[in-house]
């Protein structure tokens, strides 16, 4: 086997490790939201707007229970952008060419298993940047609402790479390409 070959085998028995990792730290951070929304809404029930506007509390408790359960929330925006089919349970595979390679299919296999790990580190990213859209001064409002849409929407479509790669080239005009 090469060394190409032996790198792919080695991703290929890291991403599930590595992807389940991302689901326990997006589960940590998820409730660490939860618990930082409480407390913002106990400040805000004390000062009032002065100090914590309502928008702030609401936001983080949405952002953590996002990211608690980061399984139904990635499937919620697969369904969005790609339809009622598409699940994180049954993503869709590519088909290698008959031209192709083992070893280019497999390094296929193996590229397409980043990209999806990629997307799911955006859509948690995604996610905690929209526990600052109710929030005041730099960093807050329209800056963090647009910066987390971008990095959820960009994870939505890396996690399901195969069928966006084929919704871009079809509307190209290439047709399914993967």
């Amino acid at each position: 086997m090469s060394a190409a070959g032996t790198m792919v085998a080695n991703l290929k028995e890291l991403a599930p490790i590595a992807l389940e990792l991302v689901n326990v730290g997006a589960s940590l951070a998820g409730l660490i939201l939860v618990v930082g929304g409480l407390m913002k809404f106990v400040t805000h029930a004390k000062y009032g707007d002065q100090q914590v506007r309502i928008a702030t509390p609401v936001m983080w408790l949405l952002s953590g229970i996002m990211l608690w359960n980061l399984g139904a929330a990635a499937t919620t925006a697969l369904q969005t952008v790609f339809g009622d089919a598409t699940t994180t349970q049954n993503l869709l595979g590519y088909t290698p060419s008959a031209s192709m390679t083992q070893e280019g299919a497999e390094m296929l296999d193996a590229l397409v298993m980043v990209v999806r790990l990629v997307g799911y580190f955006f859509f948690v990213s995604g996610w905690f940047s929209m526990r600052n859209v109710g929030a005041v001064g730099q960093g807050g409002g329209n800056d963090a609402f647009r910066s987390g849409i971008y990095k959820i929407g960009a994870g939505a479509c890396a996690i399901n790479i195969v069928e966006t790669v084929n919704l871009v080239s079809s509307f190209i005009g290439f047709g399914n390409v993967l």
